[in-house]
């Protein structure tokens, strides 16, 4: 996985052993895309996976407030947390970008997309600091 800004760049796990294949996912709905037909498995990445397609949604949003923007991160996170509803760190990664990014609701609207990203990045440096579902698991407290 490569977070690019846009697009979210990601190893096409259908086409293993094979061959190997970038997928450039542009928006939210291809995010919950590559999820939900199996591009994307293991459920430390799926949860990291979903972390950034909330953070695409807030760098592709044309919502020009703060307010308007955390609406439309809340309607990307449903899409991906529908997208594999039995997958918990899907939900959690969710939840967790999505609550960096209401927080930050009171600096404004690029405030709310910077807190998106840097959450999602900082799900991804957890999960790659120890290759290990249980550094960040859903289950482990976070304070």
């Amino acid at each position: 996985m490569e977070w690019l800004g846009d697009p979210l760049r990601v190893l096409d796990q259908t086409a293993l052993p094979l061959e190997e294949r970038r997928l450039d996912l542009l928006d939210v709905d291809e995010v919950a895309g590559a999820i939900r037909r199996l591009a994307v498995r293991g459920a430390p990445l799926l949860g990291v996976t979903a972390a950034f397609g909330v953070a695409l949604a807030a760098v592709r949003s044309t919502e020009g407030s703060a307010r308007g923007l955390c609406r439309d991160l809340r309607r990307a996170g449903k899409r991906l947390v529908a997208s594999r509803p039995t997958a918990v760190n899907v939900a959690w990664a969710v939840e967790r970008v999505l609550g960096a990014a209401e927080a930050a609701a009171g600096g404004g609207r690029e405030a709310v997309a910077a807190s998106a990203v840097s959450e999602a990045r900082a799900i991804d440096r957890a999960w790659r600091s120890g290759g290990s579902a249980r550094r960040w698991s859903p289950r482990t407290p976070t304070c």
